[in-house]
């Protein structure tokens, strides 16, 4: 332990500082409301005056000028100079067209599905080139090579559909749960009961 007085070290348990022969228990008491360093060590009464001293004194004005100078360059740089060689074309974005609306069944071996927008759905780029999506159960596909038009339904044979590896989908093998459809336009998702 150190004594706040003298600055001696002597061991905790001792109950009076050999330096200065104060009584620990006082300045163990006194000691929560004196203040510490980065270190957690409490500062002896010199060391606080010279710290008091140095707030008074405050940030010389020279300082406080650079700093307020750096931070006008760095806004001004940063928000309203905009310089020619920054400047990118804008791309004009066409309007979002709503969510694709489709009706889809199965019959005689087909899953038939209609475009019940007004608006023809065209390919999207996949691995496998420019297509329109079909998808069973998240798990057996079909791409459709050409635009899907308005009001047109569109049969498509169930052994179409088939896995990477080749397998096909199967009706009295696997069960139609969900069907999902990807095209330029967006995603549909129908669920059968």
């Amino acid at each position: 332990m150190k004594c706040p007085e003298c600055g001696k070290n002597f061991p905790q348990d001792n109950k009076f500082c050999p330096g200065c022969g104060k009584k620990v228990s006082d300045f163990i008491c006194n000691a929560v409301n004196q203040s510490k360093n980065k270190k957690g060590v409490y500062l002896t009464k010199e060391e606080e005056k010279r710290k008091a001293e140095l707030l008074k004194k405050g940030t010389p004005t020279w300082q406080m000028i650079l700093l307020l100078i750096i931070f006008v360059g760095g806004f001004y740089a940063t928000f309203i100079y905009d310089s020619p060689s920054d400047k990118k074309p804008v791309s004009v974005q066409k309007p979002k067209r709503p969510e694709m609306n489709a009706f889809v069944r199965y019959y005689q071996g087909m899953i038939e599905v209609t475009n019940r927008n007004n608006y023809d759905w065209t390919p999207k780029e996949t691995w496998e080139g420019k297509a329109i999506k079909l998808e069973i159960n998240d798990k057996f596909t079909y791409y459709y090579r050409g635009k899907m038009k308005a009001g047109q339904t569109y049969k498509i044979p169930i052994l179409s559909f088939s896995k990477k590896d080749g397998t096909r989908f199967n009706i009295l093998i696997y069960k139609l749960k969900v069907i999902l459809i990807t095209g330029s336009e967006g995603i549909e998702i129908l669920n059968w009961n």
